[in-house]
């Protein structure tokens, strides 16, 4: 597993079964600016998905050996631009060949 993004200590972690995206980033700060409602999960076959991860909206998703959790922009940052910055930084991570 590898965390990405506005976080503290990004870089490698263990994979856990049963664990879910959320549990993966206990411990982690949010940077400023950070998206504190939602992550994105990287699968190693190049699939993404938008795991909520807040107490409000958190779903159990566990992501596969092998993936990346990134944590992207806020939407309220700036107007129109996260969107789109999320968007390219995961095209990019989906680009990537599996360790």
């Amino acid at each position: 597993m590898t965390l990405f993004g506005l976080i503290s200590q990004p870089g490698s972690q263990p994979f856990v079964p049963g664990r879910d995206v959320a549990s993966y980033l206990e411990g982690q700060r949010l940077l400023s600016g950070a998206d504190r409602s939602y992550a994105w999960v990287v699968y190693p076959d190049g699939r993404s998905q938008k795991a909520p991860v807040a107490y409000w909206n958190k779903r159990h998703i566990e992501p596969m050996p092998g993936s990346i959790i990134f944590v992207g922009f806020a939407d309220s940052l700036w107007r129109g631009t996260p969107e789109a910055m999320n968007a390219d930084i995961l095209h990019t991570l989906t680009q990537r060949i599996p360790e």
